[in-house]
């Protein structure tokens, strides 16, 4: 679950800088325009890029894990037989539900090798406060 958690840290911290950058360079900031127009904010660049990297090597790193996907669906099975008498087992079946949905999650964030298409295909946009994906100045 630490990697689960490291890569919903790593998606907010995405979208945060996105969301930082994307508001400087808009054709409203005249301000910043005018006094930053010399400034490129490299560093905040090669930190999203650095983040990007990391992403990108997760996802290839458990993708070389061969058995995974099918240690996984096996696990999943066992749950769910599990889920049909949970008293003999000694486990409560909200117990059961809850470590299934979370099997769930793990197969679909982390196993799918989706992670770095799921960061960077976050809604960025915020209605009626910050458009990112018509931010010409931005994508520019």
């Amino acid at each position: 679950l630490s990697v689960q958690q490291f890569v919903t840290r790593a998606n907010s911290v995405v979208m945060n800088i996105v969301h930082q950058l994307a508001s400087l360079y808009t054709a409203e900031q005249r301000l910043f325009a005018a006094t930053f127009r010399a400034v490129t904010l490299r560093r905040a660049f090669d930190a999203l890029c650095d983040l990007f990297g990391t992403l990108i090597t997760l996802d290839d790193a458990l993708s070389r894990v061969v058995h995974l996907v099918d240690a996984l669906s096996a696990y999943r099975r066992v749950i769910s037989n599990m889920q049909l008498e949970p008293t003999r087992y000694g486990v409560a079946a909200e117990q059961l539900t809850e470590l299934e949905q979370r099997l769930a999650s793990v197969d679909e964030e982390l196993v799918r090798g989706t992670i770095f298409r799921r960061c960077i295909t976050q809604p960025f946009d915020v209605p009626r406060e910050l458009s990112v994906s018509k931010n010409t100045s931005f994508l520019a």
